[in-house]
């Protein structure tokens, strides 16, 4: 993607003085400008000072509530206040064979007194294990009980890595009778007053897999194991299953232990499509048809059922079913636990969803999870863009930074503006790169998960070949989080401009027969990314709503709506469009070659050209500094009492390095610091100030004769964090 700044200029944030037409046909659209054109549009509802309400079809405001408080994206706002604040967790990797016998000076003790370590780095909040893959739980579960009614795990419990890397592991005893590891987590963390989250797999149980094969993930050929990681991490139990009954019934256990949250980490379908006999007796009972998994062709012919070009219809209307399924045990787990423990809190990993192109995830499983789990590099991976530029060389690659602000919006924006759960990856190389990459986390009112290897205590600092990020890097990065939690804590993501990502149209497009990946890229993701890249560079809040918040609730607040096809909606969403254009919405369809690299500049002007009308007349808006800059629009929603919004501004963060434990070579030089950022806003407050968080300066507000107000972003490096209210 070609980047199109625009200058940081009073002039640029002006409402406009003329509006277009209250209706403009796609065609006469087409005609006026030439090859290129806009879809439907109405008049700009800010312009008129006016903001579209769900559902009325009227313009019209909530009486007392200031714009755009009202335009807060709806039902997001119930994470615990523990969780909201700490935007910069630590992420550590114990294993329980640590805690007596790990030939590591210092591992002993890192492990019992973890809390306190993390806490003296500057966190207070970390992941750590509670059960390990093909493990034994680490604490005397009551889940699955024996044959005979017996407890099995007051006996001594297993705790095997089948990692070749550790060929002791297989079959020993590692956890005696008797101990109960998570609740001498939950005692420390207690202590130190710090909150920890366990690291739970969910998907692996070796006396499971004994017990009920019939709920094992096995392919067709028989065989019970993932096969990306056959013999390394151990042999996938569909937890969809029965199974899903003694998973709750240890997530009570680790609440009742002190924990505060739990991690499904990986992904959440089971992979390479591989099916456990009980669900394809549930689906054929349940739909009607044939599993196509019970009556697939071995060999090649089987994995072309799934292939990276294109997927066999009946093993789509498979996924879509499971994807269900497993959104519906996650949300069962969720409200067992929290009508107990209501400040449990539950995250979740949606591996595939940020590069928006497998069907093996669902915008519903972040909807029903308090936080998405989601990693700085997902939305650029090759694999889960089906290879698509690769297979394709004649598409244009967009742009990774684009990708990944696109990725971290739509995991944040299907959990309904909940902040998503960001692993940093194995290894920052400095403190230059882990605050650049944390700055674009947070920018986008997320939570920046770092990863702290589990014997950074003892390892050389000076060694090239380190394999965490250094010390002062994790420190820096903590008190970051420090800095600005409690200020981004229960803010939530101002409405503007609507996305529309349509998981039912890409999956229609997946097929052979509809032209597979490449027309999921051509008709669907490009132009949503081009319209994510327009709208980050014009600096203005931007969200992403699924077809389940296409509706009137879901547009409430925006005041612009682009949508990739008009024709793949349905006759209510239809509706709902036209709902949302009557009371003064502006509606742009795409209708640019945005995937061709000889027409992508062009496109993106005559796109940037089409949104201009909304833009202009937008409630807030960042402008100038660095081409790649990204911004977050936040604010609290609108019972709270406050009446301030935050707007956290990254500096260009494409140079960001993630590197593979123990890797070398050249380390990419930082970003220039950001210069020339402002901050404008059409808001009624009373007598708005104005501070930058990071730095704690207090900035000028200046106002225009039509009322305008704006400020100067001091110069920054890595994140500025604007805040602006109507009192201290």
């Amino acid at each position: 993607m070609v980047d199109h700044s625009e200058q940081s200029s009073q002039a640029s944030v002006q409402p406009a003085t003329e509006r277009p037409p209250s209706r403009l046909t796609r065609r006469t659209a087409l005609s006026l400008t030439g090859a290129v054109g806009v879809g439907l549009w109405a008049a700009p509802a800010f312009a008129a000072g006016r903001s579209p309400v769900a559902g009325s079809g009227r313009p019209g405001s909530a009486p007392g509530v200031p714009r755009p408080w009202q335009g807060l994206v709806a039902g997001g706002g119930d994470l615990p206040e523990w969780f909201e604040r700490n935007r910069v967790p630590a992420h550590l990797h114990l294993g329980a064979r640590t805690w007596w016998n790990s030939p590591q000076p210092g591992r002993d003790e890192l492990f019992a007194g973890a809390g306190a370590a993390i806490k003296e780095l500057g966190a207070t909040a970390y992941v750590r294990f509670v059960k390990q893959p093909d493990c034994d739980p680490w604490w005397p579960s009551a889940a699955p009980l024996g044959a005979n009614g017996e407890r099995l795990f007051d006996e001594d419990r297993w705790n095997y890595w089948t990692n070749i890397n550790n060929p002791n592991g297989f079959g020993r005893k590692w956890v005696p009778a008797g101990t109960d590891l998570p609740a001498m987590f939950g005692a420390e963390a207690a202590a130190q007053d710090v909150s920890v989250i366990g690291y739970y797999s969910y998907e692996y149980d070796r006396r499971i897999v004994a017990e009920h094969p019939e709920w094992v993930a096995r392919t067709p050929d028989g065989q019970f194991n993932d096969v990306a990681y056959r013999g390394i991490l151990g042999t996938i139990v569909d937890f969809t299953t029965p199974y899903r009954e003694i998973v709750v019934q240890r997530l009570l256990e680790l609440a009742e232990r002190g924990l505060h949250g739990v991690y499904f980490d990986r992904m959440l379908l089971s992979p390479w499509g591989t099916f456990s006999d009980w669900s394809v007796a549930e689906y054929e009972r349940t739909t009607g048809r044939g599993a196509p998994m019970a009556h697939a062709p071995g060999g090649d012919e089987y994995i072309d059922w799934f292939s990276v070009d294109s997927y066999h219809p009946e093993y789509l209307h498979w996924l879509q079913w499971k994807r269900e399924r497993i959104a519906d045990t996650l949300e069962y787990w969720r409200d067992t636990v929290k009508a107990r423990y209501p400040d449990f809190v539950f995250v979740g990993s949606v591996t595939h969803l940020p590069a928006l192109t497998r069907p093996d995830t669902s915008t519903r499983w972040a909807e029903v999870l308090d936080s998405v789990k989601g990693e700085t590099q997902l939305a650029t991976h090759k694999f889960l863009r089906n290879f698509v530029f690769d297979h394709n060389p004649d598409l244009a690659v967009p742009a990774d930074h684009d990708m990944m602000g696109l990725g971290w919006t739509v995991t944040r924006d299907a959990a309904d503006g909940r902040p998503a759960f960001i692993w940093s990856g194995t290894s920052l190389p400095n403190t230059a790169h882990t605050l650049g990459w944390a700055g674009g986390v947070l920018s986008y009112g997320n939570i920046a998960d770092v990863e702290v290897y589990d014997f950074w205590q003892t390892s050389d600092p000076t060694d090239p070949a380190r394999p965490f990020t250094p010390e002062p890097a994790m420190r820096a990065a903590f008190a970051l989080g420090q800095q600005v939690g409690p200020i981004l804590a229960g803010n939530r993501p101002i409405r503007f401009a609507a996305l529309h990502f349509s998981e039912r149209a890409r999956d229609a497009r997946l097929t052979e027969a509809r032209g597979g990946t490449r027309a999921v890229w051509v008709e669907q993701l490009w132009p949503l990314v081009a319209a994510f890249s327009v709208l980050r560079e014009s600096g203005v809040p931007i969200s992403l709503v699924n077809d389940r918040q296409l509706t009137d609730d879901g547009l409430a607040g925006h005041q612009l709506l682009f949508l990739p096809e008009e024709d793949d909606l349905t006759d209510a969403e239809q509706a709902v469009v036209q709902r949302f254009r009557d009371a003064g919405g502006q509606v742009v369809v795409n209708a640019w070659d945005h995937h061709d690299p000889e027409r992508t500049e062009e496109a993106a002007a005559a796109l940037r050209a089409a949104v201009e009308p909304a833009v202009a007349a937008a409630p807030i808006r960042v402008t100038g500094g660095p081409d790649r800059r990204h911004q977050g629009f936040l604010a609290a929603p609108p019972a709270a009492t406050r009446r301030q919004f935050v707007v956290p501004i990254s500096n260009d963060f494409s140079w960001i390095q993630v590197r593979a434990i123990g890797e070398t070579g050249p380390i990419n030089d930082p970003a220039p610091p950001a210069t020339g950022v402002e901050v404008a806003w059409d808001v009624e407050l009373a007598a708005p100030q104005a501070i930058e968080a990071v730095s704690g300066q207090r900035l000028t507000v200046r106002t225009s004769a039509e009322g305008r107000a704006w400020v100067t972003v001091p110069t920054f490096d890595h994140l500025a964090v604007v805040v602006i209210g109507d009192d201290d």
